[in-house]
């Protein structure tokens, strides 16, 4: 990774950028693209071949993000439960119910709030913030592959 970080630290130098104001087919206009074509597909793994350490990183990741998410999610869902246990326990059809009436509302009440992980500076840890980081992350990994 540290060879393509210095591959993009010296993509353009030694090029004569005032090539950008020539006609798309001048010669020294073409050189120019073209040699910049050829210092992208150094950078890029293999002219854009996958390779399997790539693969493996690639799942490594999304799966040290997946875990989190998860039991956010499900630690979301158990507080939701909560809320449904308290209200399916009876309270409200035995004259019993009426001495724990105030406690009871107050629970489902609260129950109805989800509970999340958050940190400062991100977003909630949820199987659907996953979900939208992957799919972000897809488009801009095939954005990146178009410009071969």
């Amino acid at each position: 990774m540290d060879m393509i970080f210095l591959d993009f630290e010296v993509i353009f130098n030694d090029l004569d950028e005032t090539v950008v104001k020539l006609s798309r087919y001048h010669p020294r206009r073409v050189a120019v693209q073209m040699e910049l074509n050829r210092r992208m597909k150094r950078i890029y793994l293999e002219q854009g071949k996958i390779h399997f350490l790539f693969i493996l990183l690639c799942l490594a990741a999304s799966i040290q993000l997946w875990i989190p998410c998860f039991l956010g999610t499900l630690i979301r869902n158990q507080a939701f439960a909560v809320g449904e246990a308290c209200w399916r326990c009876g309270w409200q059809e035995t004259p019993l119910g009426l001495l724990l009436r105030s406690d009871f509302i107050i629970l489902i009440l609260r129950a109805q709030q989800p509970v999340t992980i958050k940190f400062t500076g991100l977003p909630k840890l949820e199987l659907e913030t996953f979900s939208s980081i992957m799919s972000s992350s897809y488009s801009y990994y095939n954005l990146l592959r178009q410009y071969d």
